[in-house]
């Protein structure tokens, strides 16, 4: 066995004399050093100093500026840290950095992040988590389910030439992103964005309100438009410091885009096949699509009122327009010879209306309260013609100064419903407020105001028979019962299994149209108050997106309208104990009253205002409806019948004996009035109130 060579220990000064080596001389050497001390016989223990790589440093010539990639990725690194997963997310809250489409780039290529922005053209992709986001322009609505991607068209079915949404406040053709938290993120590709402030609290955006006091824009901002306080006239233009125009023919010359060529307002009747000589009529009313219905009654006089969604007009300076049409019946609906509606009149008003109520205070007169989008309440009197040789005839007073109730400087009333001489009107800012009306005074007094703390209203109903009590619903899975005197009473909370869209009172029973009732199908959620806090009452599976459902108190009978315009009539006389039946919940009776044929939705009305869509389901997509082939399981839900163009909205009249009437509109611009004692007769199970007896009930909770 041959002795070890030993070998020395290289000296400080051969130390340094390495480390001034080049760079490929010090690795040969420590290569040969390496190999040298390798040796697997032996076994003796040899300190071994490990060497420091130094490189030489970049020469940068001084005139060179420096690299912006690692200029940027220092800057990151800085403000960031280090942590990819939680960079995306502090990025897209970093309005600086997103204005800048250069740095974005940059930023995926050096952190293998996904991607930022899109570039796909006329495109706006839209990524949320089970909300609603609403176009205070068109009033067209979408709702997202988790995991679900929706490629929705930036150009507005109402006028396809002009898009402007309040929602994002940029043209179309502009692409934009929204991440989780419903944070607009506008990823135009110019530098000089305004950088925005970042969101409130609040999660969901209803109009540019709302939206401009979340984002502050320097570009493309409008004034705010005057409030009008000055008296009703037909010799005043249009404009926003001036009153209404009247025209009692529905072609106004700023609005003949807007309702086909040929339709002129007319009824047609017939007697339907319903037992005990029913009446169906349908009052075409000209326009494309109808946003707002109530009835309306003044005396013996039975009448109803429809607004229409805003519209761009090109040949005046508003900032949208709304028309609002009164029909009236010559014959009372109690008599036995009932004549068809009539067209009264059709107004333009210089606003955007998102609700109809009726207020009366006395017998022959009353008032038509409309929630106006700029944060106005009006008043219109309606009644008996007392100076008219026919006393019966309906008239609009258009004399006396408008009732102008101001809201708030910051939001709109969205959602309103009234008892005799009372209004609560829910705005989108989240406050919920109690207005008296006087008819003889013509005053408005306010009673109570109520906050939601930034949940914005979808849904307004007082109680059945006791008007110190109302319910409040949001899009945010809220319900709360106020009382008008002790305020909060109670609130559900954030259920996390369904959005509320529209609410009626069953009695003392609660009913919730909701979007989620039985693993992602629509429904009617039905509680009982004393109970809201324990266990969930009953629920109705629907298969269709609901838009609006009400309640008939003399009969019974809950009406349900989808938004392809199919009304369902669910037989209830006695809420309570039909539900206390049994565990599993009763038998609901449905019975199909009307459809719109497809041909209505694909006709003559639709062609001028869907010009580049030939395919009505692709059209529909599009839009955020369901069409025929979608499946609702895929995450399509429920739309507000208050902000949403194409809708079904469904009424009862609620006068008493005049109860059997319903009325109901599509998104074709019909008015469909039948009359269904008949018909839910024969699907009662028990005895319904008598007319008398629901007035005496009324007049006990009074």
């Amino acid at each position: 066995m041959s002795k070890r060579t030993k070998t020395k220990r290289p000296s400080k000064k051969s130390k340094k004399s390495v480390e001034s080596q080049s760079e490929d001389d010090y690795e040969a050497d420590s290569s040969e050093l390496d190999e040298e001390f390798a040796d697997p016989s032996d076994k003796s223990p040899v300190e071994y100093i490990p060497r420091k790589r130094v490189r030489p440093a970049p020469v940068v010539p001084k005139n060179q500026a420096p690299d912006p990639e690692l200029e940027l990725q220092k800057k990151v690194k800085a403000d960031y840290g280090t942590n990819c997963e939680k960079l995306e997310a502090r990025i897209l809250k970093d309005a600086s950095i997103l204005g800048d489409i250069e740095k974005l780039r940059l930023l995926e290529k050096i952190f293998g992040i996904k991607k930022l922005y899109k570039t796909e053209h006329n495109i706006a992709e839209i990524k949320m988590n089970g909300k609603l986001f609403v176009c205070a322009e068109c009033g067209q609505s979408y709702t997202t389910r988790p995991g679900i991607k929706y490629h929705i068209s930036g150009r507005c079915p109402e006028v396809p030439s002009i898009h402007k949404c309040r929602l994002c406040e940029y043209q179309s053709g502009e692409t934009f992103k929204i991440d989780s938290h419903i944070r607009l993120e506008h990823l135009k590709q110019q530098s000089e964005i305004t950088p925005r402030k970042p969101a409130q609290t609040m999660s969901w955006l209803i109009s540019e309100q709302l939206l401009r006091s979340s984002y502050q824009y320097k570009k493309h901002a409008e004034p705010k438009a005057a409030p009008i306080s000055d008296p009703l006239s037909e010799s005043d233009e249009i404009s926003h410091r001036k009153g209404w125009k009247f025209s009692n023919n529905v072609s106004v010359k700023t609005g003949k885009k807007l309702m086909s060529k040929t339709v002129e307002p007319r009824t047609a009747w017939e007697t339907s096949d319903i037992k005990d000589h029913g009446y169906k009529f349908e009052c075409n009313s000209g326009f494309h699509s109808i946003r707002c219905f109530n009835w309306l009654r003044a005396g013996n006089i039975d009448a109803f009122a429809i607004s229409t969604p805003p519209f761009k007009i090109k040949t005046t300076d508003l900032h949208k327009s709304s028309f609002l049409q009164f029909w009236h019946f010559p014959s009372s609906l109690i008599s036995n010879d009932v004549q068809p509606p009539q067209h009264h009149l059709t107004k333009q008003c210089p606003f955007a209306i998102n609700s109809l109520a009726q207020v009366v205070d006395d017998i022959d007169n009353g008032y038509l309260a409309m929630a106006c989008d700029d944060g106005f309440i009006r008043l219109i009197a309606f009644g008996v013609n007392k100076s008219s040789s026919t006393p019966c005839r309906f008239a609009v007073d258009s004399s006396n100064k408008e009732l102008v109730l101001n809201g708030t400087q910051q939001s709109n009333p969205l959602s309103m419903d009234s008892f005799n001489d009372l209004i609560v009107a829910g705005y989108a800012s989240g406050l919920v407020a109690v207005y008296k009306i006087s008819a003889a005074k013509q005053t408005i007094s306010p009673l109570r105001v109520f906050d939601t703390h930034g949940l914005p209203i979808s849904s307004i109903c007082f109680h059945s028979f006791d008007h110190d009590i109302f319910t409040t619903s949001s899009f945010e899975r809220i319900t709360t019962i106020w009382s008008c005197t002790r305020g909060q009473l109670y609130s559900t909370g954030d259920s996390p299994s369904h959005m509320i869209l529209d609410s009626c009172w069953m009695q003392d029973m609660l009913a919730l149209a909701t979007d989620n009732v039985f693993q992602d199908h629509f429904g009617v959620v039905i509680y009982d108050p004393n109970f809201m806090d324990t266990r969930l009452k009953q629920r109705i599976g629907y298969s269709q997106p609901i838009s609006s459902i009400d309640y008939a108190h003399l009969h019974g009978t809950l009406a349900i309208a989808d938004i392809d315009g199919r009304i369902s009539l669910t037989s209830l006389p006695n809420p309570r104990k039909q539900m206390n039946m049994t565990r599993k919940g009763f038998q609901t009776i449905v019975v199909s009253l009307a459809s719109i044929s497809p041909q209505e939705k694909d006709g003559k009305k639709f062609d001028m205002l869907f010009e580049d869509h030939k395919d009505l389901s692709k059209m529909n997509e599009q839009h955020g409806l369901p069409s025929k082939k979608a499946d609702v399981k895929k995450g399509y839900v429920a739309i507000d019948h208050s902000t949403v163009v194409n809708y079904s909205c469904v009424r009862w009249n609620t006068s008493g004996s005049r109860a059997c009437w319903l009325g109901f509109t599509s998104g074709s611009g019909i008015v469909r009035i039948q009359y269904m004692r008949g018909l839910t007769r024969e699907s009662q199970t028990s005895s319904p109130l008598s007319p008398s007896e629901f007035e005496k009930k009324c007049t006990s909770y009074r």
